[in-house]
């Protein structure tokens, strides 16, 4: 898990957006709870594999999606009132567009 001077250098917003990771099983369906031009937080039912490097697709909303590398790097599981478990996981993005990158800076800036 980042520390916190990582995090603070790291402006975050709270954000919900569909994401997909691709795996060797196949596309896990999840969602972003929150972001930076850094780091991902997302959470899906199926845990992914601690300091692996994933290909995540982010669909933000009204906005073509991002391509993203992103590395596991920390991952919590929760069982909510008797529902399935859901998976919390914090992904270091490791390779994202300019553009992209660009457009998480100032997301993160102006909210």
């Amino acid at each position: 898990m980042p520390n916190n001077d990582e995090r603070q250098k790291n402006h975050r917003v709270d954000i919900i957006w569909p994401i997909g990771v691709d795996t060797d099983q196949g596309t896990i369906e999840g969602e972003t709870r929150n972001i930076s031009s850094a780091y991902l937080c997302i959470y899906c039912e199926e845990p992914l594999q601690l300091n692996k490097i994933y290909r995540f697709a982010v669909y933000p909303h009204n906005r073509v999606e991002m391509g993203v590398m992103g590395k596991v790097v920390w991952s919590e599981s929760y069982d909510l009132n008797d529902k399935p478990v859901r998976v919390c996981m914090g992904i270091k993005i490791v390779e994202i567009s300019d553009k992209d990158r660009t457009f998480l800076y100032y997301l993160t800036k102006t909210s």
